[in-house]
C-alpha cells in the first residue's frame, strides 16, 4: 500500500468514526439518545423505587441534558453525600459504596407503534448501549431487570470487577411503553478511582440492537490485533536469525506490545478476561512499554545502538509498569495520568529530533551536494523528493499520522473524554509503512549479498585450484627458486638470507660489490613510532613454524633501496634445506579486497591492545573500503590521520604518557623501550582501544574510544586557531586530522573521538 492510500485510508476511518452517532440517530426508528435526558444521582439504592420517576424529589443531583456532547457521571465528581476525596497517589484503599443513576425519557408512540406492528413479524429488537459503566452494577428499566453484573461475595463485597466499555444488550420490547419509561441503573464501586459510574461521555443511547451491534462490530479491531502480533513475532524471529539487526528486536517487541495493547480496549477482551481491574492493569503496562520499544527502534534504525536517555525513559516505564500490576488500581490511575504527561514529552522527542530532525538534516546534505555537482532543484523539491524516496521520509509520513493520532487520544484521556481511540489507526499506518521499509531493505540487501555469495563461490574455485596448482609448484622448486617471479629466500637460523633467487636478489640487492649477507630484519622499514614491532612479528612467526605451527603470512612493510616503504606479506616455512633447518621466505605484494569492487556499505567495531602494530593493521583495514567512494590519494590521507587518533589513544589516553615525557624518551633514544614497559604495567596493560566505524556512499564516520583519564581539548582546539607551540614537535596529528575530516568531535571528557568524512562523489 503506498502512503497516500494509507493516508486516504486513515481519513475514510477517522470521518467514519466521527459520523457514526449522526448516522445511528437518523437511520434508527427506536433510537433515543439519552443524553438528551436529565441524569439524577444519589448515594444508595432501593429496590422499591426503581421505577419511580425522581423529577421533582429531594435527595437526588441531577445532570442536566447535554445531547451529542455527551457528560460525565463518575462519583468522585459529584459531590455526593458520603463520597470522600482521595490525594493523589495515596495508598488508602477506601470503602465501596452503592449509587442509585436515573433517567426518565420518553419513547415516541409511533416507536412504539412499530414494536407492536413487529411483534411475531421479525421487526426490530430493542437494545440499550452504554459507553462504559463501573463498577459492579444493575440495570432496570421500568421496574424490570434487564441485566445485571453484580458479582458480590458473601458480606456483600465486590468479588469480581466489571467496569465495562461499550455495554450493549437487547431487551424486550414489551418494556418500553409509549411516553415515559424510567431507566434506573444500580452501581456498585470504590467512588475514588475515577472510571467508576458512567465514566465516558457518550454515547448512551436507546435503539436497534442490530444496529447497535453493526456500530459496535469488532472484526476489524480484532484482526488490526492479529496482525500486530503476527508482524511482531516474525521480526522477533528476525532479530533471533540475525542479532546484529537489533532494530528487529524493538520493533518485534513495539508490535507485540501494541497488539496486546490494542486487544484489551476491546470488548472481546472481556470474554477471555472478566475481572475488568485485570485488564485494567494488562492495559496500563502494555501502555507503559509503547514509546519506549519505538525509541529503542528508531534508534537502532539509524545508529545501531540505543541512546542512554532512551533506556533512562524504558526503565522509568517499565518501573512504571511494575507499579501499575502490584498498586492498588486508584494508585494505577494517578500514575497512568503521570505516564501520559511525560509520554507527550517523549512523544516529541522522537517525532521532533530523532525522525524529523534526522529527515531535514539528510534532506539538506542531499540538496547540498546536489547543488555543488550542478544540480538546480529547490530545496523544497528535494525535501520532497527525499519524503518520498528515502526510508526515513517513508518514516516521517507514517510518523505524522501515529504522533498525530498519539497526541490526540493523550489530550483526550486528559481532557476531552471521547475514547476514539485513534492511535490504533495511527499504528496500523505506521507500523505497514515500517514493516514495508524494512522488507525493502532486507530484499535489497539479500539481492546484494546473493551476488556476492554467488560472485565470492567463483574466485573461491578459482584460488583453490590455483592454490593446488601453486603448492604443488613449491613442493617442486622452492630449493632451487625457479618458476616464481615473487622473490624467494632461503633463512639461517639467524635470519640471515642465505641465498635467493632472482626477483631475491634484486629486492635485497644480495649482488651488490662488498655487501654483506644481510638479514631479514635489516631489510625492514622502522617507523619512529614503531621500533621493534615489525622485527618481534616476524621472529615470533618463525618460532611457531619451528613448534611445527600453520604457514601464516604477516603483513610488513619493507624499505627499498630508495629507503621508502613498501607494503607486502611474507609467506614463513619452516624447511630442512640442504645446510641445515631453515626458512623459507616469500615476499608477495600487499593483499588486495577482491569484494572492494562490490561494497555498499557497512560498519564493524574492534577492540586493540596498546601496539602500534595493532593500530596499523586496523587502521589499514578500516580505511581499506573507502576508494569506494573517495579517490585513492583522500582515502590515503583518511588512514594516516585516522592512525594518528588511534596512536594518540593508545600513547596519551590509555597509556597516560604526557607531552613531556614522550618528548624526554625520544631525546634520548629510548622512546620505544619507555613504551614496552608502561604498556606492560599493571595499571595499563589491560585497557583497550575500540574503533567503530560505518562506511556508506553518503559519509564514513570512525570513532575512536581509549579508556584513559581524557584530556581538555578545548585547550589545544578553537575555531580557526593554529597549532600550539607545545604541539608542533610530536602533536601534528591532531591538526592534520582537523583538515582531513567535515566533522571531528570530542566527548565532554575527552577520551573519545567522532571523525566523519562526507563523501561527495
Amino acid at each position: 500500500m503506498s502512503h497516500r492510500s494509507c493516508i486516504a485510508f486513515g481519513a475514510v476511518l477517522v470521518l467514519s468514526i466521527a459520523g457514526v452517532l449522526p448516522l445511528a440517530a437518523q437511520a434508527d426508528p427506536l433510537y433515543v439518545n439519552l443524553n438528551d435526558w436529565p441524569l439524577y444521582i444519589k448515594t444508595g439504592f432501593d429496590r422499591s423505587a426503581v421505577s419511580q420517576d425522581p423529577t421533582g424529589q429531594a435527595g437526588w443531583k441531577s445532570l442536566p441534558p447535554t445531547g451529542n456532547s455527551g457528560r460525565y457521571a463518575r462519583p468522585i465528581e459529584l459531590d455526593l453525600d458520603g463520597v470522600q476525596k482521595r490525594k493523589a497517589f495515596s495508598l488508602k484503599r477506601f470503602p465501596e459504596m452503592e449509587f442509585t443513576y436515573s433517567i426518565p425519557f420518553d419513547f415516541p408512540a409511533s416507536s412504539a407503534l412499530l414494536l407492536q406492528g413487529g411483534k411475531g413479524e421479525g421487526g426490530p429488537v430493542p437494545g440499550l448501549h452504554f459507553a462504559a459503566l463501573g463498577d459492579n452494577w444493575e440495570i432496570f428499566l421500568n421496574g424490570t431487570r434487564v441485566r445485571s453484573e453484580l458479582h458480590l461475595d458473601a458480606q456483600g463485597k465486590i468479588a469480581g470487577h466489571r467496569s465495562v466499555r461499550d455495554v450493549r444488550f437487547p431487551i424486550e420490547g414489551s418494556i418500553l411503553r409509549a411516553g415515559r419509561n424510567i431507566l434506573t441503573i444500580r452501581i456498585i464501586a470504590d467512588p475514588t478511582f475515577p472510571p467508576q459510574g458512567m465514566h465516558q461521555a457518550e454515547p448512551y443511547f436507546l435503539g436497534s440492537y442490530e444496529n447497535i451491534e453493526r456500530r459496535n462490530a469488532e472484526l476489524i479491531p480484532v484482526l488490526l490485533c492479529g496482525l500486530y502480533l503476527f508482524i511482531g513475532i516474525y521480526h522477533l524471529f528476525m532479530y533471533l536469525v540475525r542479532p546484529a539487526d537489533r532494530h528487529n528486536l524493538f520493533y518485534g517487541l513495539f508490535s507485540v506490545d501494541l497488539a496486546l495493547y490494542l486487544f484489551v480496549r476491546t470488548h472481546t477482551a472481556y470474554l477471555i478476561i472478566p475481572d475488568s481491574d485485570a485488564i485494567f492493569r494488562i492495559e496500563l503496562a502494555s501502555l507503559c512499554f509503547i514509546l519506549p520499544f519505538v525509541g529503542a527502534f528508531i534508534e537502532t534504525l539509524n545508529d545501531n545502538k540505543v541512546l542512554r536517555r532512551t533506556m533512562a525513559y524504558g526503565a522509568f516505564s517499565a518501573a512504571l509498569a511494575v507499579l501499575q500490576v502490584l498498586m492498588p488500581v486508584s494508585f494505577s490511575h494517578d500514575l497512568l495520568r503521570l505516564w501520559q504527561f511525560t509520554g507527550l514529552f517523549a512523544a516529541v522527542y522522537y517525532f521532533g529530533y530523532e525522525i524529523l530532525g534526522r529527515f531535514l538534516s539528510d534532506g539538506w546534505r542531499r540538496w547540498k551536494r546536489d547543488r555543488d555537482s550542478g544540480g538546480k532543484s529547490g530545496l523544497g523539491l528535494a525535501y520532497l523528493k527525499a519524503l518520498a524516496r528515502t526510508p526515513i521520509g517513508n518514516l516521517l509520513i507514517g510518523a505524522i499520522i501515529l504522533f498525530a493520532t498519539a497526541v490526540f487520544d493523550i489530550l483526550d484521556a486528559l481532557y476531552f473524554q471521547w475514547d476514539l481511540v485513534l492511535t490504533q489507526y495511527g499504528f496500523f499506518l505506521f507500523t505497514m509503512g515500517t514493516a514495508l521499509i524494512l522488507a525493502n531493505r532486507l530484499g535489497f540487501l539479500h539481492e546484494r549479498l546473493r551476488g556476492l555469495n554467488a560472485n565470492l563461490e567463483d574466485r573461491i574455485d578459482r584460488l583453490a585450484q590455483a592454490g593446488k596448482s601453486l603448492a604443488a609448484s613449491e613442493r617442486k622448486y622452492k630449493n632451487l627458486f625457479h618458476g616464481s617471479t615473487d622473490p624467494l629466500a632461503l633463512l639461517d637460523g639467524q635470519l640471515r638470507i642465505v641465498e635467493g633467487n632472482r626477483a631475491a636478489v634484486k629486492l635485497f640487492e644480495l649482488d651488490r660489490p662488498g655487501k654483506a649477507r644481510p638479514s631479514l630484519e635489516s631489510a625492514l622499514y622502522v617507523e619512529e613510532r614503531e621500533g621493534r614491532v615489525q622485527a618481534d612479528r616476524v621472529h615470533r612467526a618463525i618460532e611457531a613454524q619451528r613448534k611445527g605451527a600453520e604457514v601464516e603470512e604477516i603483513q610488513v612493510k619493507l624499505r627499498t633501496a630508495l629507503g621508502e616503504a613498501k607494503a607486502c606479506r611474507l609467506r614463513l616455512e619452516h624447511i630442512d634445506s640442504p645446510t641445515g633447518e631453515g626458512t623459507l621466505l616469500r615476499v608477495l605484494p600487499e593483499a588486495t579486497d577482491g569484494l572492494a569492487g562490490f561494497f555498499v556499505e557497512g560498519r564493524e567495531r574492534y577492540e586493540i591492545e596498546n601496539t602500534l602494530q595493532a593500530a596499523e593493521d586496523l587502521c589499514r583495514k578500516s580505511c581499506a573500503r573507502l576508494t569506494r567512494y573517495l579517490p585513492e590519494e583522500d582515502a590515503g590521507f583518511i588512514e594516516i590521520c585516522l592512525r594518528e587518533m588511534v596512536i594518540n589513544a593508545i600513547e596519551h589516553g590509555n597509556l597516560e604518557i604526557t607531552f613531556d615525557e614522550k618528548s624526554a624518551s625520544q631525546k634520548n633514544g629510548r622512546y620505544f623501550d619507555f613504551l614496552q614497559k608502561r604498556r606492560l604495567e599493571p595499571a595499563y596493560r589491560q585497557r583497550r582501544v575500540v574503533l567503530e566505524y560505518s562506511i556508506s556512499a553518503e559519509r564514513a564516520t570512525f570513532r575512536v574510544t581509549d579508556e584513559g583519564r581524557g584530556f581538555d581539548h578545548r585547550a589545544y582546539i578553537t575555531e580557526g586557531a593554529e597549532p600550539s607551540p607545545e604541539l608542533l614537535e610530536h602533536g601534528r596529528g591532531l591538526f592534520m586530522t582537523l583538515g582531513a575530516f567535515d566533522r571531528v568531535a570530542y566527548n565532554e571528557k575527552g577520551n573519545q573521538v567522532t571523525l566523519v568524512k562526507y563523501c561527495r562523489k
